[in-house]
């Protein structure tokens, strides 16, 4: 496969994801986060707009370069969540009275 640069190609950071998706397609939308005196400040600079079919294929080659990068250098460590509880903790069950 030969890869060739548009002269539209852009590079940018972005330490910022949201992401969208309907039946059609996936958006994802990257930008950069800044605190600043306590606010938050999300400055978007980017959507990307990809098929369900493609955003999956892009989950399995993340997942896969992650797991080697890992493996040559070590463990990914993500900073603790400070805005809100962890979606993949499940919270206890409450009794009903």
């Amino acid at each position: 496969m030969n890869f060739v640069r548009s002269d539209k190609f852009i590079r940018v950071y972005a330490n910022n994801t949201q992401i969208e998706a309907t039946v059609w397609d996936v958006r994802l939308t990257f930008g950069d986060m800044t605190v600043s005196e306590g606010k938050v400040t999300v400055e978007q600079i980017l959507a990307v707009v990809i098929s369900p079919q493609h955003a999956k294929a892009l989950v399995n080659v993340l997942a896969n370069n992650i797991a080697k990068y890992e493996q040559d250098i070590g463990e990914i460590k993500l900073p603790l969540r400070d805005d809100g509880p962890d979606p993949a903790k499940k919270a206890a069950p409450t009794e009903k009275p």
